[in-house]
């Protein structure tokens, strides 16, 4: 498949399933804006905490962890909200080789990038690099319908996971522990996994905040790139479930 063919059939699916759902915001005071933009600060916040923890053996207090996760959630409630009125799981999982086959960081928006440098990503091109060879990896492996399902459903899975370790988290400063695990799958990461589906979230966030403010005739370059990326911000959130589970 060509670019252009490319380009023409990820915007026919964000006319069809995502488009007429974006909330339109054109009008609104600037000032309106900076809940969706304090969102996406706390949340590059949270996830530079989720690092931290992961690679200092939790030693971040209990308190400000919770706040942390809660920022977390809060965030895949509104991607869960947004799934819910579009489908936008459903779409992704059942297109998600088309969507992988022509991709290059170049035909992605450039707030991806902003958002990465944000929560602190040392080369946010090679992040997105790395992001698309990963994702098609899983495009081209066979997927059944227990894994389509699993896409679908990754933001409520990825948001239930999160309060279940925020309600977790003792008094004590001690890392949240899941079931014990079979000696052969790897070690549970559970703030390295929350960092991943916070950066999953935030991709969703941004990409949703700078859509509604797009009129509503837009190239289709822009509404592949759009597509494309959040197919990466879900593709993320399944990662970060992923070391969450030890899986």
């Amino acid at each position: 498949m060509k670019k252009k063919q490319w380009q023409r059939a990820l915007a026919y699916l964000y006319d069809e399933h995502l488009g007429p759902h974006l909330p339109r915001w054109r009008g609104r005071h600037p000032f309106e804006y900076q809940e969706e933009r304090y969102m996406l600060q706390r949340l590059a916040d949270a996830i530079d905490v989720m690092r931290f923890a992961d690679r200092h053996d939790n030693t971040v207090e209990s308190a400000r962890l919770r706040a942390e996760i809660s920022t977390i959630s809060g965030a895949g409630q509104r991607v869960a909200n947004l799934d819910e009125r579009t489908s936008l799981g459903r779409v992704l999982a059942e297109h998600r080789r088309l969507i992988a086959s022509e991709l290059s960081p170049e035909d992605l928006p450039p707030h991806d990038r902003q958002f990465l440098d944000d929560v602190g990503v040392r080369d946010p091109d090679l992040e997105l690099l790395l992001a698309i060879h990963r994702l098609r990896e899983r495009a081209d492996q066979r997927a059944n319908a227990d894994e389509r399902g699993m896409h679908r459903g990754a933001v409520e899975i990825a948001v239930r996971e999160t309060q279940r370790i925020e309600e977790a988290i003792p008094e004590a400063e001690v890392e949240p522990q899941g079931p014990r695990q079979p000696p052969d799958r790897p070690p549970r990461r559970p703030f390295k996994g929350l960092g991943g589906i916070g950066k999953g979230f935030g991709l969703v966030i941004a990409d949703t905040l700078v859509l509604s403010e797009w009129p509503v005739v837009a190239p289709e370059a822009a509404k592949a790139g759009a597509m494309a990326s959040f197919a990466l911000g879900w593709d993320g959130i399944l990662c970060g479930l992923g070391d969450l589970r030890g899986e």
